[in-house]
């Protein structure tokens, strides 16, 4: 959200707003984190020794997240960003590069799981709406 004085937003306030509402999609209702994407988007998941390559567009961006661990058995995932880390930077064509480290715990499965995780992100501003959305992630 833009700060009152009418300046363009910081680019960790840029950051703030984005992972806010971006990791309680993630443990409320995982399967509409696509959501956050738009058609010229890119996605890229990987989960330890699981390289998958990077696919672009909402179909294959929603495919890509249903075929992830975040589609698994858990009933509910948990994103816990306190023990982890956020550096935001301003980047070219305004967009904001963002890097994310935190815990993620997979419950109501046989055996709850939790790991480390880190994700980047390449936020572009919306030019409808405020805001930003994943360009690259």
């Amino acid at each position: 959200m833009p700060p009152k004085s009418g300046k363009k937003p910081s680019a960790m306030q840029v950051a703030q707003s984005f992972i806010k509402t971006y990791y309680k999609t993630v443990s409320e209702s995982k399967k509409d984190t696509y959501r956050f994407y738009h058609e010229n988007s890119h996605f890229l998941h990987s989960a330890g020794q699981d390289q998958q390559g990077s696919v672009t567009g909402l179909d294959a961006i929603k495919a890509a997240i249903a075929q992830s661990d975040l589609a698994g058995d858990a009933q509910k995932v948990n994103v816990d960003l306190d023990p982890g880390s956020m550096d935001a930077q301003n980047s070219a064509n305004e967009t904001v590069l963002l890097t994310v480290t935190g815990v993620i715990t997979f419950q109501g499965e046989a055996v709850d799981r939790s790991r480390m995780f880190v994700q980047n992100f390449c936020l572009a501003p919306q030019m409808q709406q405020s805001g930003a959305y994943a360009w690259d992630a």
